[in-house]
């Protein structure tokens, strides 16, 4: 067993975050309504975001709002011009009903309140 950590900026191509096992990222809007919380790209790749098998939210419990209408009004895209609604684990079924985890993102996501 390994453990590395190492700062996202400093990998040159997006790719090279494969096999990223876990990824612990600033969630800066919880959503109470349906548990969503807003990323702010803060890195230069947003694929971190996606890529990682387990993703760890720090979010701030001041932080959290009623229902989306408030997020909304509070969301700023930041330095790079990207965001994004994150609300648990990737999942998507086919019309077989075949269940599949991290299809589009990670296969894990926790959410910490701080």
């Amino acid at each position: 067993i390994s453990c590395a950590t190492f700062n996202p900026d400093d990998i040159a191509d997006p790719a090279d975050l494969d096999g990223t096992d876990l990824a612990i990222v600033s969630g800066k809007i919880g959503v109470a309504e349906n548990g969503a919380v807003w990323i702010e790209q803060d890195v230069k790749s947003r694929a971190v975001y996606f890529i990682a098998e387990k993703l760890v939210i720090l979010l701030d419990k001041e932080n959290i709002v009623s229902n989306m209408h408030e997020a909304y009004d509070k969301i700023d895209t930041g330095e790079y011009g990207f965001g994004v609604f994150i609300s648990g684990p990737s999942k998507t079924a086919d019309i077989e009903q075949a269940l599949v985890m991290g299809a589009h993102g990670a296969r894990d996501v926790m959410v910490i309140l701080t």
